[in-house]
C-alpha cells in the first residue's frame, strides 16, 4: 500500500477519509490532501455535547477493570480517588500513562471533580518540569504511585 500516514486508511473502503493537523488552537489544515476532508472543518459546528440513547442510574451495572461494579460505586470511587489526589474544580493535572494506567486516575477523577488532564504517554521524566510549566499544570501524576 502507499507510504505514510494515509497508508494503512487506503482501500479499507471507508466512505470519508479525514485528515487532521496538529496546528495551534485547532487551526485547519493550509493544504488538504486529495481525496480527504478536514477534520477541524468539518466537525468544529459540533459541540462536545453527548445525550445518551438511555441515561444512567447509579444502580446500572459498569465495569472498572476486570472488577464488576454499579455506576454509584464508580462514582463514589471517583469522588474519593479525586480527593486523595488533590483534585478541585479548576486543577489542570498533568498524568503520565504509564505511572497511571487506571482510568479512575486519568479519567474519572479529574471528571468528577471538574478538572482538565494533560495526558502523556512515553513521557520524558527530564521534560516533565518543561512540560509543566507549558500545559499550566497544577497538579502533577507523573511519579509512580506510593
Amino acid at each position: 500500500g502507499p507510504a505514510g500516514p494515509a497508508g494503512p486508511a487506503v482501500g479499507t473502503g471507508a466512505a470519508d477519509r479525514f485528515a487532521l493537523g496538529f496546528a495551534p488552537l485547532g487551526g485547519p489544515l493550509r493544504a488538504v490532501p486529495a481525496g480527504y476532508a478536514d477534520y477541524i472543518v468539518e466537525v468544529r459546528g459540533h459541540g462536545d455535547r453527548f445525550t445518551p440513547y438511555q441515561p444512567v442510574g447509579p444502580g446500572d451495572a459498569a465495569r472498572h477493570g476486570a472488577a464488576a461494579a454499579d455506576h454509584g460505586g464508580l462514582h463514589a470511587a471517583a469522588v474519593a480517588r479525586a480527593a486523595d489526589l488533590g483534585l478541585t474544580s479548576g486543577s489542570r493535572v498533568l498524568v503520565d500513562a504509564a505511572t497511571h494506567p487506571d482510568p479512575l486516575d486519568w479519567l474519572l477523577a479529574p471528571l468528577v471533580a471538574g478538572a482538565t488532564v494533560v495526558l502523556c504517554a512515553g513521557l520524558d521524566a527530564a521534560g516533565v518540569p518543561r512540560r509543566m510549566a507549558a500545559e499550566r499544570v497544577t497538579v502533577n501524576l507523573t511519579a509512580t504511585p506510593g
